[in-house]
């Protein structure tokens, strides 16, 4: 199982910086809903990973594990977020993002 969610996690964040976000229905509204969906997705790991170490015969090991997956998808939450921002408020920046700058 961990196997097949690492693996659906790398290839949600090749997607993220291959697929183009924006598109002509990009507006703030969507630009909203796409970081509170990421808000919800983030409280979800988190739980569901304070649920596995405290049901682990080595704590400490899944502690790490679990810190390394809501810290990736903290990163990947944050730059969506200053991408839906460059994007949808282009004076933010002085210069457009795309998505890897916005990972950087």
């Amino acid at each position: 199982m961990r196997a097949v969610l690492t693996v659906a996690g790398d290839l949600g964040t090749t997607l993220r910086c291959v697929l183009p976000g924006a598109g002509p229905d990009y507006t703030e509204r969507n630009a909203f809903i796409r970081v509170t969906i990421g808000g919800v997705l983030l409280l979800c790991v988190l739980v569901w990973q304070i649920r596995r170490i405290i049901r682990a015969a080595v704590p400490e090991l899944r502690a790490i594990e679990a810190l390394v997956a809501v810290i990736s998808l903290h990163l990947v939450l944050f730059a969506t977020t200053y991408l839906s921002l460059s994007l949808t408020t282009p004076a933010s920046f002085n210069q457009h993002l795309d998505h890897t700058r916005a990972l950087y």
